[in-house]
């Protein structure tokens, strides 16, 4: 509102428009279609001006105008050579359009300007893994870790690569470490029920479970795995009370769709056990 008071008195102050562009982009919501209007006033008002190019490249991006974002974005690179956010937008438009090989030379080129930008190595995992090239995604992952050892996106995406590799152990040691540092960390949690599941550890998986569900008593992912746990370890009719749990809580959801599915599987299971 300050930014909005300043804009009205000096309509032609650029920085108080930026201020206040930058601010409605923040809250988001229809603050953020606002925010679009003005930033191309802004731009009008000061085409040169690096922050100003950004703030349009940065509404058209989100009203689906990636051309232009994207010319937005080449006029600010050739006014601030050395910044690496701005191809790091560039990355994030080419992603938005599809276009993964544009992301991939753009998040390099990010690299290049800043090796420490954690949240681009993470991105570029991402790319590396959506083409199973886990090698090139670990090694990306791994470099987001060594700038930041508490970056917890960057923990889970590797442990997750590791279990979706098939390194199950490995996997298991890394989330056991976050979970050291954080108790109480659900996603860890339940990222490591899912890769001992995968092992074939059913017990120890159950448990994980288990302790996610003291946390968050309704979280659905932990109750459908919990479902899961549980069947395999032919407790059928705990499974089915775990999977009705989910389709009451959610119904509508992926998981309420599948938990219905195995329900019925399960109770099938019950009779054939039940008539041996």
């Amino acid at each position: 509102e300050r930014y909005r008071e300043v804009r009205v008195l000096e309509p032609d102050r650029a920085d108080a428009r930026l201020g206040e562009v930058k601010a409605l982009f923040a809250l988001g919501g229809p603050r953020g279609d606002e925010a679009r209007g003005l930033a191309e006033e802004l731009l009008a008002l000061a085409p040169e001006n690096v922050d100003a190019l950004v703030a349009a490249a940065k509404g058209r991006a989100a009203a689906g105008d990636a051309a232009g974002a994207l010319v937005a974005l080449q006029r600010a690179q050739t006014r601030a050579p050395g910044r690496a956010d701005l191809h790091k937008l560039q990355g994030d438009v080419a992603l938005k359009v599809g276009d993964k090989a544009g992301a991939l030379a753009a998040y390099r080129s990010a690299l290049e300007l800043d090796r420490g930008y954690i949240q681009v190595w993470l991105d570029l995992g991402r790319l590396h893994e959506d083409k199973e090239a886990w090698r090139d995604a670990q090694d990306a992952y791994e470099r987001a870790l060594d700038a930041l050892p508490t970056f917890h996106e960057a923990g889970l995406a590797l442990a997750d690569l590791l279990r979706r590799s098939g390194r199950h152990r490995q996997a298991v040691v890394r989330l056991a470490e976050m979970l050291e540092q954080d108790p109480y960390d659900l996603l860890a949690l339940l990222l490591l029920g899912r890769t001992l599941l995968d092992d074939k550890r059913d017990a120890q998986a159950l448990e994980a479970f288990q302790r996610a569900l003291k946390f968050d008593p309704d979280q659905v992912e932990a109750l459908f795995q919990l479902g899961v746990a549980l069947a395999r370890l032919h407790r059928y009719d705990e499974a089915v009370q775990a999977w009705g749990k989910v389709t009451r809580i959610d119904p509508a959801s992926a998981f309420a769709q599948a938990a219905r599915a195995h329900a019925r599987t399960a109770v099938d299971l019950q009779h054939i056990f039940a008539s041996d």
